[in-house]
């Protein structure tokens, strides 16, 4: 991966103005990474393939990353800065692409997944509802499925099997968010 230049910076703001946010992650990263493939980009973990992103901003505009934010009781605006060297700390903590093993011990099953990519994600992009999505982003990522050492089919997998599974995946994705405190708020 190498900084990104003025010039590919212009062209990847011109051509990404009408993209999904999914596709104008992989536009960047395809850019600066020309040693890897648009299908390997996208066959990323989300996880990884947002790491990639930092690594490049940190390369390209520095460490610092300007954020805005407005408190939803108050609407006040706020304004901060986040390190890249703070989120990218927690880089060493993503498991790699591989398997992962959730024990689901009060049911007996056991679920071998992996984490979600690019393209799982652009199969729930349409989705009506947040059950529908996250079960679907189940079945895609599920490798195998187990009752008491039995294969299973995903198809007889509960709603709160699927929930599970999502909680498992998300102890696997370092933790990028912040709370922040509204100022306003506090001094009323």
């Amino acid at each position: 991966m190498r900084p990104l230049s003025a010039h590919e910076i212009l062209r990847i703001w011109e051509k990404g103005q009408n993209l999904h946010p999914l596709d104008r992650a992989l536009m960047i990263l395809s850019t600066a990474c020309t040693e890897m493939t648009w299908d390997s980009l996208s066959a990323l973990p989300i996880v990884e393939r947002d790491m990639m992103l930092f690594v490049l901003y940190e390369q390209t505009f520095g460490t610092t990353l300007k954020g805005f934010a407005e408190c939803p009781g108050c609407g006040e605006s706020l304004e901060f800065d986040i390190s890249t060297k703070n989120i990218l700390a927690n880089r060493k903590r993503i498991s790699d692409s591989g398997e992962h093993v959730l024990e689901i011990s009060d049911t007996n099953i056991e679920l071998t997944y992996r984490l979600p990519t690019s393209l799982d994600l652009a199969a729930i992009v349409d989705c009506q509802d947040v059950q529908s999505g996250r079960t679907i982003l189940a079945k895609r990522c599920i490798l195998e499925a187990k009752k008491s050492n039995v294969l299973i089919s995903e198809n007889g997998l509960s709603a709160e099997i699927y929930d599970r599974l999502a909680q498992g995946m998300e102890e696997k994705a370092p933790e990028l968010m912040s709370s922040l405190t509204c100022c306003a708020r506090v001094a009323a």
